[in-house]
Parts: C-alpha cells; sequence; structure tokens
C-alpha cells in the first residue's frame, strides 16, 4: 500500500484498525476539499460542504480527515469547544467534541481557531454523499466559519 500523509496523520494509519483485523485495502480515489466562506455560524448545524464519493465493490472503507476552523467576533471569548460532524447520505456517522485554541503567547489574541478529526467510515456499494457540518453550541457567541479542509480516501477491500 502506498502511503499517503495529509497533515500529521496518514491513511496507512487511519486504515491501521483494519489492518489489526486481518483486512486489507487498496486506495481507489481521494477526494479533498477546502475554503474559507467566512459566513456567520448559527448556533446548531451549520453545513460547509458536501463532497460524492463513489464505492467501486461490495463495500468501502473512507478514512477521513477534516480540519474545522472558527472566528469568533470578540476574539478574548472563551468558548473553545465546537463539534466537527460528518454525515453519510443525511445520516449522522461522526460526531466528535473538539476544542479551538485560543491561548496564543502572551498578550497575542488568535483571531480563528481550529481542530482536526479523524475516523473510518464504512459505506456501501455506489455513491454517496459525505456532508462536513460544523456544530455550533454557542448560541450567544457570535462567529464566522473559518477555514476548513477535508479529505477522503476511499478503500475497497484487498481481494
Amino acid at each position: 500500500m502506498k502511503k499517503l500523509t495529509v497533515g500529521a496523520l496518514s491513511f496507512a494509519a487511519l486504515l491501521a484498525t483494519g489492518a489489526a483485523n486481518g483486512a486489507q485495502y487498496d486506495l481507489s480515489s481521494l477526494f479533498m476539499s477546502s475554503g474559507n466562506p467566512q459566513t456567520t455560524l448559527a448556533y446548531g448545524n451549520n453545513k460547509v460542504h458536501d463532497e460524492m464519493v463513489n464505492c467501486p465493490d461490495t463495500s468501502c472503507m473512507v478514512a477521513l480527515v477534516a480540519t474545522d476552523q472558527f472566528c469568533p467576533v470578540d476574539v478574548s471569548a472563551q468558548q473553545q469547544a465546537f463539534r466537527i460532524r460528518i454525515y453519510v447520505d443525511g445520516v449522522l456517522k461522526r460526531d466528535t467534541w473538539v476544542w479551538g485554541r485560543g491561548d496564543g503567547p502572551a498578550g497575542v489574541q488568535i483571531a480563528c481557531r481550529g481542530a482536526e478529526s479523524a475516523s473510518n467510515v464504512g459505506i456501501s456499494s455506489g455513491a454517496h454523499t459525505m456532508s462536513l457540518y460544523t456544530y455550533w453550541p454557542w448560541q450567544f457567541v457570535p462567529a464566522t466559519q473559518g477555514a476548513w479542509t477535508v479529505n477522503y480516501f476511499v478503500s475497497t477491500p484487498h481481494h
């Protein structure tokens, strides 16, 4: 298997769980997207991006890596927790609480804060919509959607 690296995480490491259980996978396709919309985050779910992926076998493993940022209007705001959510065909598959660190060197305010999430999701054959959402849990803390990236590594069972 060719090792692909995205940030500090690698495709090989994301599929290690399956390999530890005797499963082997071959990379079928890679989808990479990013943006920095600076749109207002509403309280609750905020759709960031949809990506169509295709599983060319009876089943596939999708290793995904997502980075997500928010930019509080008041950079001194201490609310830092938010969620990165991944949906497949409208069904929530991963819901990760993450921390967007706001502390920098003494006297330096961090304008946009972010975190990353990585996991594996199994899908069946055919086309599927993978959706990235930012869940903003702060009703009275205004913020905007910051920079984001999402990488989907679609792999098939090794035959």
